[in-house]
């Protein structure tokens, strides 16, 4: 029994025992997290020769309503020879916190109705069913016992009753999972694979395999090299440069500091790799001081070098802004090189808006009041709102390449483009646009008043050499 000493389950756990029940009594401290404990249970009830355990679980805060009861059938189950497959339900919907906080009566049926549906499961194919938290729920199931495909439809369609609100639960399945393996990491194969299909709705359920294994092995390998490639110089930047197009020349007027990785053993690490894994472990902060440092270095080099104000664009994370000291950090660093604000560009990408965007926007106009310019990156790729242009105090709009890629075979992006940059213009606001990389493009964007293009028609992005070859040319 996983419960509270004080709740009705221990006390019917007592009442079974006093009728002849050999009972098992584990107080976890919290009910939701005993299926962590249970490999220990099981050796626990192995030793006392018990052969069917029943572990008892309240479904957390509804202990006066109903309890999930999951059988363990330990002979053939965990510890047993036979082959067996793990099953998690990870996520009964894409938006968890609305189910369970904002439609708090709605939140409760959802986890009753899906834990009554793995009742009936466990009982027609003989399998372990237990709810770790929240809304996750974990099965170890007799390997070849349902069509998982089948059973994962089913899940689904269960919950066409509740209109009100969108519910869909992904499913992960580790298949004739490994018994050498401890269970934790069984169901953690499991909820890798359901992890695959967050945000796709047209999938219910994935598989594990060996190249989930394999990724994670490899991203864990360049999660503990991270430090030794900081102190290293694995990592390094290159720089691509933005023109201004406004005359007929075309003038270089800043440039943009884009990380490269070179790791010794694996070669080069995309970016588009590695930054998203840094920013998912909390690590992005260690590599953003690093880039922001060189390239406040080489702006300096530049002035001290050639006498020219070339600002350098370094991206900002979301996890930045949320550094308490970050604008005295910014201070302290370009100090150390003799920098005013204005040699250095903020990109800060659109989808950090829309996470936290009032304390988000306290951010922007801190860093604003002290002179940096603040460039919107990546606009147009999917969190953009007129509103959202009105209330940030943004500087520059940086068009995402999608957005431009199509003006020339699509009327409506074309429109579109020049909508964006009609408003940017009656808001004093400047327009980058990103990846341009044809004449027409160019001419096309000229024409309808953007101010400075990036891109490969003018230069892929440069070395650190390469960069000041190109400035001395200037």
């Amino acid at each position: 029994v996983h419960s509270d000493i004080r709740g009705p389950l221990y006390q019917e756990a007592l009442r079974m025992e006093s009728e002849g029940t050999n009972v098992l009594k584990l107080n976890t401290g919290n009910p939701g997290r005993f299926g962590f404990q249970l490999p220990n249970s099981v050796r626990q009830a192995l030793a006392l020769h018990i052969d069917e355990a029943v572990p008892y679980c309240d479904v957390r805060g509804m202990k006066d309503a109903r309890n999930v009861i999951c059988t363990y059938h330990i002979g053939r189950g965990l510890q047993g020879i036979l082959p067996n497959d793990v099953f998690i339900c990870n996520g009964v919907s894409e938006a968890a916190s609305m189910i369970m906080d904002a439609l708090v009566g709605t939140g409760d049926e959802v986890l009753l109705h899906l834990a009554d549906f793995l009742k009936e499961l466990r009982e027609t194919t003989n399998c372990t069913v237990s709810r770790i938290e929240g809304d996750k729920f974990l099965m170890y199931m007799p390997h070849g016992s349902v069509d998982y495909e089948t059973v994962s439809r089913e899940i689904n369609s269960h919950f066409d009753a509740f209109q009100d609100a969108f519910i869909r639960v992904r499913a992960g399945i580790y298949m004739n999972a490994d018994k050498d393996i401890e269970i934790e990491r069984r169901f953690d194969r499991a909820a890798r694979a359901a992890n695959t299909i967050r945000g796709d709705y047209s999938r219910f359920i994935a598989f594990y395999d060996s190249s989930l294994h394999e990724k994670k092995i490899f991203e864990e390998r360049l999660l503990n090299d991270v430090d030794e490639a900081l102190k290293d110089g694995q990592f390094y930047l290159n720089y691509q440069p933005k023109y201004n197009v406004e005359n007929d020349d075309p003038v270089l007027v800043s440039a943009e500091a884009l990380v490269r990785w070179n790791h010794p053993a694996l070669g080069t690490i995309s970016p588009g790799v590695f930054i998203p894994l840094l920013e998912k472990n909390g690590l992005i902060q260690k590599l953003d001081f690093h880039i922001w440092e060189k390239a406040m270095e080489m702006a300096a080099r530049i002035r001290d070098d050639f006498g020219k104000k070339i600002p350098i664009s370094i991206n900002v994370s979301r996890m930045d802004l949320y550094i308490h000291d970050l604008i005295r950090y910014l201070k302290t660093t370009m100090k150390k090189y003799d920098l005013d604000s204005d040699y250095i560009y903020l990109e800060i990408t659109e989808s950090a808006y829309a996470e936290d965007q009032n304390q988000i926007t306290e951010t922007i106009e801190k860093l604003s009041g002290e002179g940096f310019t603040i460039e919107m990156d990546d606009f147009g790729t999917g969190y953009s709102s007129l509103n959202m242009l009105a209330d940030l105090d943004v500087d520059v709009i940086k068009l995402d390449m999608r957005f431009v890629q199509n003006i020339k075979s699509n009327e409506k992006q074309e429109k579109m483009v020049k909508l964006v940059l009609d408003i940017a213009r009656d808001l004093s606001m400047k327009v980058v646009a990103e990846g341009v990389e044809e004449k027409e493009q160019v001419e096309f964007l000229k024409a309808a008043g953007c101010d400075v293009i990036q891109g490969f028609y003018f230069s892929k992005p440069l070395s650190e050499d390469d960069f000041i070859d190109l400035v001395k040319k200037a």
